[in-house]
């Protein structure tokens, strides 16, 4: 089984996914996949996409460097890579700040608030709801929100924090729902959708 080991420490979000990718594109059922990082933020991205592509995935620590190791599974295609019809896809809703609209900043608190709590009642369901800038605030402890964030989730709604923004605001510990994500994944998923609604 020929094994290949990508040197991702150092690489800021989302080198290492991306480097993932590609070597998962380019491997073969049954070989394997060393990736080395140096957070662990970056480790649990890594790992999540691996095995949401159906690898097999174990992640040590060794000090300051954590190793993801992938088995590659057989598979048909690569559900990253597949095409999408974006005719049949549901929403994602993209919140990139702790209000909604321009003008009142209170105004704005109460508004975003009535929107994420009427999400679970719309339809056709959003497939996912990202959180990046100050929106990631919305997800994290004291947040108004955090029940409707819970039942989407609950109901199979992916809910996708960045992680970037969770350290640039000191908040990575005080996330309370969904995933710390990156800005390949949060892409991805904006680019996969039906359409994109920013409130």
């Amino acid at each position: 089984m020929p094994e290949k080991i990508i040197d991702a420490r150092g690489m800021l979000c989302p080198r290492p996914v991306m480097l993932a990718r590609q070597a998962l594109s380019e491997a073969a059922a049954g070989d394997i996949l060393e990736i080395l990082l140096d957070n662990a933020t970056s480790c649990e991205n890594v790992s999540r996409f691996l095995q949401g592509n159906t690898a097999q995935v174990t992640t040590a620590t060794e000090g300051s460097i954590f190793r993801v190791k992938a088995v590659v599974a057989e598979t048909e295609f690569c559900p990253t890579c597949a095409p999408m019809n974006f005719e049949k896809n549901p929403p994602v809703i993209a919140i990139t700040q702790a209000g909604m609209g321009h003008g009142s900043e209170e105004l704005g608190r109460i508004l975003i608030q009535a929107c994420i709590n009427a999400l679970p009642s719309i339809e056709p369901r959003p497939s996912a709801v990202v959180f990046y800038n100050s929106g990631i605030q919305l997800a994290c402890e004291g947040s108004p929100v955090l029940p409707a964030l819970e039942e989407l989730e609950r109901n199979g709604v992916k809910i996708l924090v960045c992680g970037t923004c969770l350290d640039y605001f000191s908040l990575k510990e005080k996330r309370k729902v969904g995933v710390v994500s990156n800005m390949f994944e949060i892409l991805s998923a904006l680019a996969a959708a039906g359409h994109v609604i920013n409130p």
